[in-house]
């Protein structure tokens, strides 16, 4: 799995933001077991990108960041990377 993948690097000081945005594939239940020192998880309902971004952004205690978004198709999701 991806966060596998992320909190497995031997480059420690990265923080993963999960915003789930409203989907319906199970997206919450997956990321919920990851959440911790490294990992923070939102939760939102409302499907707007860019409000869901800004909650990623204010959580996050990071300087350098990485945005991967998904909009099209079923589900929908937002991933923010930010490095310390």
């Amino acid at each position: 799995m991806a966060i596998e993948s992320i909190l497995g690097q031997s480059y420690d000081a990265i923080e993963v933001v999960i915003i789930e945005n409203g989907s319906t594939d199970g997206t919450l239940t997956v990321a919920e077991r990851y959440r911790g020192d490294r990992v923070t998880l939102l939760s939102r309902r409302d499907g707007h990108l860019v409000a869901a971004l800004n909650d990623g952004f204010a959580v996050s205690r990071a300087r350098t960041s990485r945005v991967k978004t998904r909009t099209t198709g079923a589900p929908r999701t937002v991933s923010l990377s930010r490095w310390r």
